[in-house]
């Protein structure tokens, strides 16, 4: 056991999760609807992508914060942002999965001890 899911065990609420296996869903299809992707169910409805979502909100505040930052500045924050988004997504398959936690940076561990609260 790493020192990291030693340490949540001992300091947090680690629940157990029993796992009930599914039929597996077959490959959903996906169609492009003016522009945006959306999946199409079993059943005929039609799910929008996350993608497709938040393209609702516009970016025209990104757009003002990258000129006012820079591009090279905008890049490496985003890059860093996706990175410490992956690291938490990595922890939260880990503990739904009752796998031991990897190991992660502070502040990606950190963020996923508050969203588990």
């Amino acid at each position: 056991m790493n020192k990291l899911h030693e340490y949540m065990k001992q300091a947090y609420d680690m629940k157990s999760f029993t796992h009930v296996p599914q039929e597996k869903q077959s490959n959903l299809k996906t169609k492009t609807i003016q522009g945006h992707r959306f999946y199409l169910l079993p059943n005929g409805d039609k799910l929008p992508s996350i993608t497709s979502v938040l393209s609702a909100r516009g970016n025209e505040g990104i757009a003002r914060w990258r000129a006012s930052v820079g591009e090279q500045v905008a890049n490496t924050i985003m890059r860093n942002a996706a990175n410490r988004g992956t690291a938490v997504h990595k922890l939260t398959e880990n503990y739904l999965n009752n796998e031991e936690l990897s190991q992660q940076g502070v502040l990606p561990t950190a963020l996923f001890t508050i969203l588990k609260t």
